[in-house]
């Protein structure tokens, strides 16, 4: 069963009421678009269906892209092809991040789709301090930050 997630209430932080915490789901649009990605793709709404599914403890395979093939009336083959083609577009626009995120140099060919969704739903987990200010922009992330 997939759980539905009310991502309008964001997280307030206990000590600065100037400055909000991203949901999940808006760290990971956020960490699509610096990877070069952008709705327009077919797979970076099943690449966020994705990344939500496994943070939430679904098994990244055949089960998981099944559930998103009933909720988008797809097949899954059709699934894992669309997000490998954002894999794709992102390996080519932003390398350094991508290899920041799945540890694998970009040059040495495609990343699986089920490991690249796991790593970053890793990398959305583990990088969960995105900062939004009070007039809605968002500032570098932390681990961007020149000294």
């Amino acid at each position: 069963m997939i759980e539905e997630r009310d991502y309008t209430q964001a997280k307030q932080p206990a000590n600065d009421a100037a400055v909000r915490l991203l949901s999940t789901e808006g760290n990971t649009r956020v960490t699509l678009q610096q990877l070069g990605l952008c709705g327009n793709y077919t797979g970076y709404n099943y690449l966020l269906m994705a990344v939500d599914l496994a943070l939430q403890g679904i098994e990244v395979g055949k089960p998981l892209y099944a559930m998103i093939a009933s909720k988008h009336h797809a097949k899954y083959n059709t699934i894992r092809q669309d997000i490998y083609t954002c894999i794709h577009r992102a390996q080519r626009s932003n390398p350094d991040l991508y290899s920041r995120i799945t540890g694998h140099s970009p040059q040495v060919g495609a990343f699986a789709t089920s490991s690249f969704i796991t790593c970053l739903a890793q990398w959305v987990r583990t990088y969960d301090a995105y900062l939004v200010c009070d007039d809605g922009h968002l500032p570098r992330p932390v681990w961007q930050k020149k000294a």
